[in-house]
Order: structure tokens, then sequence, then C-alpha cells
């Protein structure tokens, strides 16, 4: 970027980097020369290279017209599959931004100055358009900043202390269980500490074992009754697919108040080497999130992801088991059955049945004057 002439020189070289890098993981993924599991953290490794790396460039451009607040920080928190460093070709970045300054200050140094709110909000804009707007070199991600303190009716910046007591005092179950994937990943190291140090301490506070279990229940069937996930290949939202996983990760996290890596598969195995789910267990969970990260990655790369088995061309079934490690077809369609049978017993075993009472449920979890319902379903989703 340094051989930049201009910003939009900027812009572009960062797409064409971008872009290229992808393209190269998506190569050997279709190749086999890597798989799908190892992809996830080399195409969160470019997100967030690009991210840190293209910031200063915007904050720059933005001080040129507005200044700069002196002593001032924003840091980007990722959430889902960025903050879980398990990121696919075709993710977006789940993000929110939460900044912090003296309050001696009042305005930043510039031509136009403007107070600290709305200095880091419209900052925050163009550090959103800088990553989504599409140059001569294409896109870089979506960004989905649905996942902030009050939804999309939130300020897109969020100051620190009042990031950390929505979560402390507001936040629902299911933003604690969406917060279990979150980590600050650009902005000054020290706030960045104070962040991610708030949000362990979100996470390990005590909870009602009860309270917790049914908001969990609760918010499944809600999602079940956004997304139906009856095709074998609705890898996320069937029933014993990636959702019921990442549930029981979460729940499992929230309840025993530790091991809060925010990689599943990880989170999963420490679950299990701290006693707080059988190992067995464990690893019905961890061979089928296998499973459906792999399927997930290769139906992006090849094809849309409402696949029809009737239609499904013979190149297509060939990559398909090929990522898979699995021989034909037809054997793979029976263990892609084998798999979603095993976690949705392992989730009824644990948290139980979700076919509660609909009318409770939006009683319950409602449209909140707070949270918008496509927040709610964004947090699990993601």
């Amino acid at each position: 970027l340094r051989q930049a002439g201009h910003y939009e020189q900027v812009l572009d070289f960062a797409r064409r980097w971008t872009n290229d890098q992808k393209f190269r993981i998506g190569i050997q993924v279709l190749r086999g020369t890597t798989d799908a599991v190892a992809a996830g953290p080399a195409l969160t490794a470019i997100a967030e290279t690009v991210i840190d790396v293209l910031c200063p460039y915007v904050e720059e451009e933005f001080a040129i017209r507005h200044g700069r607040i002196e002593g001032a920080g924003m840091c980007a928190v990722a959430y889902g599959k960025l903050g879980g460093r398990e990121m696919m070709h075709g993710s977006d970045l789940d993000i929110v931004f939460v900044y912090d300054h003296s309050d001696n200050l009042i305005h930043s140094n510039g031509e136009k100055p403007l107070a600290p709110s709305d200095y880091f909000m419209r900052l925050a804009q163009r550090i959103v358009s800088a990553i989504r707007s599409p140059t001569s070199e294409g896109k870089l991600y979506e960004v989905d900043l649905r996942l902030r303190p009050s939804g999309n009716k939130g300020p897109l910046a969020v100051r620190a202390d009042g990031y950390l007591d929505y979560l402390e005092n507001s936040a629902w179950t299911w933003e604690h269980m969406a917060l279990t994937r979150a980590r600050p990943i650009s902005g000054p190291s020290s706030l960045r500490q104070r962040i991610g140090d708030g949000i362990a301490k979100v996470l390990s506070r005590d909870r009602n074992s009860f309270e917790l279990l049914t908001d969990v229940r609760q918010m499944r069937q809600r999602i079940a009754a956004s997304f139906h996930g009856k095709s074998l290949w609705d890898i996320k939202h069937r029933a014993g697919g990636l959702v019921d996983i990442e549930f029981l990760c979460q729940y499992l996290q929230l309840k025993n108040r530790s091991t809060f890596s925010t990689t599943t598969a990880t989170a999963l195995r420490d679950l299990a080497d701290t006693g707080c789910i059988n190992r067995e267990k464990a690893d019905e969970l961890l061979n089928a999130l296998r499973l459906w990260i792999s399927l997930q990655s290769i139906i992006r790369l090849i094809g849309p992801e409402n696949l029809k088995d009737d239609k499904l061309p013979a190149g297509q079934r060939d990559a398909l088991c090929r990522v898979t490690g699995v021989e034909s077809f037809e054997m793979l369609c029976t263990e892609i059955c084998r798999h979603a049978n095993n976690v949705r017993r392992v989730f009824e075993q644990l948290i139980g049945s979700t076919a509660s009472d609909k009318a409770a449920v939006i009683k319950k979890i409602g449209d909140s004057p707070s949270n918008s319902e496509s927040a709610i379903i964004k947090g699990y989703t993601s």
C-alpha cells in the first residue's frame, strides 16, 4: 500500500491483494492441497490483515478535513466467523466499533471539527465504506454491524464505557452467546486489552442455570421457526447442523464460565478436557463439525447453497466427496444423516427439546425496543 499514489489507489491495491489471497486458498481447497478447516484461519488472517492495515489509511484521509482527537482511539471487535477464525469464501464481517477518549475533549482539531461521538461514528462509516464499496478491483467484504448494542437502532460506534455497561447490565442471553466469539482485532493495544478484559468478565459471571437453559432452548426454537433447514444441504440450519453445535458449545461455555476460546472446535476440545462435556459426546460433535465446515466451504466454492440432489452434476458430486474424504456420493449422503442424528441426540440430551410453545417464545424474547428480530437471529447464524 505504500506504493499507492492516492487514497483510491490504496483501496484498489487492498482489494487486489485480498482477492488474490482468497483465490489462492480457494484453489488449494478445490485441489485438495489444503482442507476447509485449515482454510478458515487462513481466510480469517487475510481479513484481519487488510482491516488492520487499511484502517490507518482511512483515518489519515478522514483527518484531512476533521483532524484527530488526541489520545483517543477506536477498535474493531470481531464477532461470528471472523471472531471465531472460521471464515469461508463469501463470509461477511461481523464487526462492532468501540472507541474511547478523554472526558475533557470537546471536539477534534481539524478544519471541520466534530464532537467525539460524531467523529467516531463518521469514521466508522468511512471504514465500512472502504471495506465494502466496490472499485475497479471489486470489493473486499460485506460488513454486518447488527450485533452492536441496540442493533440497527444504535450508533455505528459505541464508547467503551457504554459498550461494556450494556454487555454487563442490558444484554440478552443470545448476545452473551454471540459474545463467546468476540475479540478485538484492530486499534490501540490498550483499548483492545480493556475491551478483551471486559468481555472476559461478562462471560465469566455467575448465571442462573435454569434461566440460561430456558433462554437457549427458546432461542433455538425461534431460529428454527425462521429457518426450517429441511434440505440435506442446509448445513447450517438443519436439525443437527452447525447452529445446533454452536448452541451446544456456547451454552456449555456460559454454563461452566470457562474455556472461552472463540473457535468452536477448540472450545469443544477444551470443554472435554475440563470435564464439562463427556469426551465421547465432544468427539461426535467435533467429527460432525469438521464435516459441516468441509461441506459448507466447498458448496460456496462450486455452486449455490440450495443444491438439489437430482440436479447435482457429476463434477460437483466428485468435489463434495473429495473434500470430505468419502468414497461415493451415496455414502456421503448417509454420512450427513448419521452425523446430523448424532448431533441432534447430544443436543437433546444436554439442552432438551426445543418444541416449546411458540407464543411463549415470542413473549419472552419478543421484539424488544433494543434489539430487532433480525439482530437476534443474526447472533446465531453469522
